[in-house]
């Protein structure tokens, strides 16, 4: 007669050991290889990777133009300093021979054109620029960037408030250096996007592969 107060002994189950029932250390190669092998994970990984993509190519739109922006204004810096120097060499005769050739002589200036209220021309050098109803511009401080018909020059223009002189100033600057660094710009930021998708795509694909993925290919297989 047994004891009333002896533990059940489970029934042995043929082929079956205490060892065979425990845990086995996890193959990580053989998981990740069995996720990139399945269609539904490879799907997962090509949407997750696009959706990034599109996310970080969409910000890069306005950057982009920020960018132009931000190196156009260096642009008008440089014109608007030559400017203020030249201001300098202005004597009592008012040469303005002299002050226009001072700015032509200045880093990345093509051409001047100096008018006089009434859109007369003063004086001209260097790179021809088409004469427009500038005196407008007075008050102006200065004009915003209009892009001439050549991609590689700059016109900006600067009114009376802006040059000290009774007369507008419209600078032709060499802007060749600006399509240059938008280009080296734009490269930058794919590289950095490129590896940023590639390094989210795969962190994510980690984290919802060993969550969800990895038990419906076990499952399948």
């Amino acid at each position: 007669m047994s004891d009333a107060g002896a533990s059940p002994i489970a029934p042995r189950v043929p082929g079956v050991t205490k060892q065979s029932i425990t845990t086995s250390p996890i193959d990580w190669r053989r998981s990740i290889y069995g996720l990139l092998k399945s269609p539904i994970a490879r799907k997962v990984a090509l949407l997750v990777f696009a959706a990034i993509l599109l996310v970080e190519l969409v910000i890069l739109i306005p950057s982009t133009f920020r960018k132009q922006d931000e190196l156009q204004e260096n642009l008008r810096n440089i014109g608007e300093n030559l400017i203020l120097a030249a201001f300098q060499t202005l004597d009592d005769k008012k040469n303005y021979t002299n002050y226009a050739k001072t700015i032509l002589n200045g880093a990345l200036v093509t051409g001047i054109l100096i008018v006089d209220k009434d859109d007369k021309v003063v004086t001209a050098f260097g790179e021809s620029i088409k004469s427009e109803p500038y005196a407008n511009a007075r008050g102006w401080h200065p004009s915003a960037p209009d892009l001439s018909e050549k991609a590689d020059r700059l016109e900006l223009v600067w009114g009376p408030d802006a040059t000290r002189i009774p007369h507008t100033v419209v600078l032709r600057l060499d802007s060749s250096s600006i399509a240059n660094n938008l280009a080296s710009f734009i490269l930058r930021v794919l590289g950095l996007i490129l590896i940023l998708s590639t390094s989210m795509t795969a962190a994510s694909m980690l984290a919802v592969g060993w969550v969800v993925l990895r038990p419906l290919v076990a499952f399948r297989d």
